[in-house]
């Protein structure tokens, strides 16, 4: 036979029930929006963290090709040290040869001058044979150095021409040293480095007659 209590349940009881039970829920209640506050929260952390791997995988992509752009920079910079060191010799090589060329054509205008004044001088003895023969040897050699001193100007000319060449290279030489320099500071651009070998410049044509005429000369005197 089962036992049946005849206790009449009371409202205090009711009453606990009542009150554990709305605890239960509201603390049930609050265990959801706490998980769904962490869930939301987890969800922001992983987003952050995926965006924070691609930053730093672009971050590294650029650090690579800064410090490859870099290398490229530094070797263009060799090469254009190395080729203006190889102009500044050719420029000074070509001062040394416009100054041997100016002191012949100076010496050749004094020859010139000095064959001039013994022509003149000599004149009153053109009708005297070996006087004839003296005269057309002398402007035969007369006509032989103004053509050597016509080549030496225009041999001047040249090297003239040349060193003017020669100055703008070092200046191009020297402005694009400056531009890659202030581009490795800013360390913004991407560069791949060119480079071309400068071409030698040409050297003045010299007369086969030239050849034989130093800064000093001797002069013919006169019979």
């Amino acid at each position: 036979m089962a036992f049946q209590s005849t206790e009449p349940i009371g409202p205090s009881y009711l009453t606990v029930t009542n009150k554990i039970f709305k605890e239960l829920v509201n603390s049930d209640h609050a265990a959801q929006e706490y998980r769904t506050h962490i869930e939301s929260r987890l969800r922001e952390e992983r987003a952050n963290l995926e965006q924070e791997r691609q930053c730093s995988a672009e971050l590294e992509s650029r650090i690579a090709s800064l410090q490859w752009s870099r290398s490229q920079l530094e070797a263009t910079v060799q090469h254009a040290a190395e080729a203006v060191g190889g102009l500044q010799k050719e420029l000074e090589d070509l001062r040394k040869k416009s100054g041997s060329s100016e002191c012949r054509v100076v010496a050749l205008s004094s020859l010139s001058d000095t064959l001039l004044k013994i022509l003149s001088n000599i004149s009153a003895l053109q009708s005297a044979p070996q006087g004839e023969v003296d005269i057309v040897q002398m402007s035969t050699e007369l006509h032989r150095q103004q053509n050597i001193i016509r080549g030496l100007e225009q041999s001047n000319q040249r090297l003239a021409d040349s060193l003017q060449g020669l100055k703008t290279a070092l200046e191009v030489t020297l402005i694009g040293e400056s531009y890659w320099a202030s581009e490795s500071d800013n360390e913004s651009v991407t560069m791949v480095g060119t480079t071309s070998e400068s071409a030698p410049l040409p050297g003045p044509e010299v007369n086969a007659d030239d050849e034989a005429i130093g800064c000093e000369q001797t002069y013919p005197t006169q019979r």
